[in-house]
């Protein structure tokens, strides 16, 4: 029975493994508050060497994924598009890819990517994913999901109530 055992833990421990080093992109994130109910997201993205993640901005859905911000639950709506960059301008590929044989923008290194958003409620969840795929020059990875949530009251400040009866001086 114990021989079992081992036989079993030893073909399943590196699955584990394996696991826990594929992530090739470590994304963060982090939510301000701009004015009323205006917020910015801000998506961080840590790029391991050899690896790319790609654009929100292909064109075309006939190659890779494209990096997507996405939302649900209906409190929060897109302040028009979102906006890109990188801390160098060579993290910044543009150009013809052989593996999917189209034009195409990736991105090595890092990536940040910057959307508005306007809220209905300060009271209510502001729910979504960001969606992205990443590859080197041999292989990809199937797309992958970073959930963010947070509460709009949470991070404006309050509003300020001006005194019910004037004071003198």
């Amino acid at each position: 029975m114990k021989r079992w055992f081992f036989i079993l833990l030893w073909a399943i421990v590196p699955l584990f493994t394996l696991s826990a080093q594929d992530q090739k992109v470590k994304y963060t994130w982090e939510a301000k508050h701009l004015e009323g109910n205006t917020f910015e997201l801000v998506f961080k993205a840590k790029i391991d060497a050899g690896w790319y993640t790609y654009s929100m901005f292909l064109g075309s859905y006939d190659g890779p994924v494209p990096t997507s911000v996405n939302f649900e639950g209906g409190n929060a709506t897109p302040d028009g598009k979102a906006t890109e960059t990188t801390s160098k301008p060579g993290n910044k590929v543009s150009g013809f890819d052989e593996m999917f044989d189209m034009d195409i923008t990736k991105y090595k290194k890092d990536l940040t990517i910057r959307q508005k958003i306007t809220v209905k409620s300060m009271t209510d969840q502001v729910v979504g994913f960001l969606e992205y795929m990443t590859c080197d020059d041999t292989q990809c990875r199937p797309p992958t999901a970073v959930e963010f949530a947070f509460l709009p009251s949470d991070i404006a400040p309050a509003p300020l109530n001006p005194p019910k009866h004037p004071t003198r001086l």
